[in-house]
């Protein structure tokens, strides 16, 4: 009887334990981040005459970054970037309303606009010379393969072989702002994000701050950029523009969710905004 009631006592003991593992194991709590991106199908149509980027119906959608490339007849490599080629999209920070259409067209052209871009309000055109019909290669007469990219990642290639390709867009709804402290004979700069992701912000020292950079194009035919911003994001408020080859100090440095900014001034030591790396060169400031 001894025995038997020992074994059911531990019986018990051992059912209670695991009750309490499994509840435990259960309710362990999993980080999640809070800052999500979001994708969104922006639609590419051409032929001959025109090429159409088609914004969906459900959201705005910012194209700051969205540019396009081509190899032309003489093997050379065109890019149009699309906030250059659409000043409006200077004023919005690259925001197009759902339901857009911006529409590259040969001059003069009747061809008819795609079903999809059906109001006129939400209508952009910039006509453009046979000669600029980057898309569609005359001689041959056949559409050309369009790589699209996001700044210098690569987003997907257009088959020249299908009049309607579909573009994923990443829309990014995190907001970074820096914080920078100063300290003796350093200058530390700690970005964070608002709201935060589960990876830590990092932290990024440099001690010969401020050093001399020189502002560059991605573009040779680009002269004025519009790059500046008033915080460290993509996101961020445009400031002014600023000119190619301009000279400028840079007064800090950045990185948020892995991409690199500089804080800059222009030569008058008026503070300018943030920039983002690759368009900065002999900074001389690692």
């Amino acid at each position: 009887m001894i025995k038997k009631t020992f074994l059911v006592g531990i019986i018990l003991l051992l059912w209670v334990r695991g009750s309490i593992f499994a509840q435990t194991e259960t309710e362990t709590p999993t980080a999640s981040p809070t800052a999500a991106s979001q994708i969104v199908t922006v639609k590419l149509l051409s032929d001959r005459d025109t090429l159409v980027l088609v914004i969906p119906d459900k959201q705005s959608v910012s194209l700051m970054g969205l540019s396009l490339s081509v190899v032309t007849a003489q093997d050379d490599i065109h890019t149009s970037v699309i906030v250059d080629d659409f000043p409006f999209l200077r004023l919005t920070s690259g925001l197009v309303e759902p339901q857009s259409c911006l529409v590259y067209r040969l001059f003069g052209s009747t061809n008819p606009l795609p079903i999809a871009c059906d109001l006129p309000e939400r209508i952009f055109r910039r006509d453009v010379a046979r000669a600029d019909v980057f898309w569609y290669d005359s001689v041959s007469e056949q559409p050309r393969v369009i790589a699209v990219y996001r700044e210098e990642e690569f987003v997907t290639v257009c088959s020249s072989t299908a009049p309607e390709c579909t573009i994923s867009w990443d829309v990014i709804s995190v907001t970074e702002t820096p914080s920078v402290t100063l300290v003796p004979d350093r200058l530390t700069q700690v970005a964070t994000a608002t709201p935060t992701n589960s990876s830590n912000p990092s932290t990024i020292e440099a001690s010969i701050y401020p050093c001399d950079g020189q502002i560059v194009s991605r573009t040779p035919a680009t002269t004025v950029l519009n790059i500046v911003r008033e915080s460290p994001s993509n996101t961020s408020q445009l400031q002014y523009p600023i000119q190619q080859d301009s000279l400028v100090q840079v007064l800090a440095m950045s990185e948020v969710r892995g991409d690199v900014w500089y804080h800059i001034q222009n030569s008058e030591g008026e503070i300018l905004g943030w920039i983002p790396d690759n368009f900065l060169k002999s900074r001389g400031c690692s």
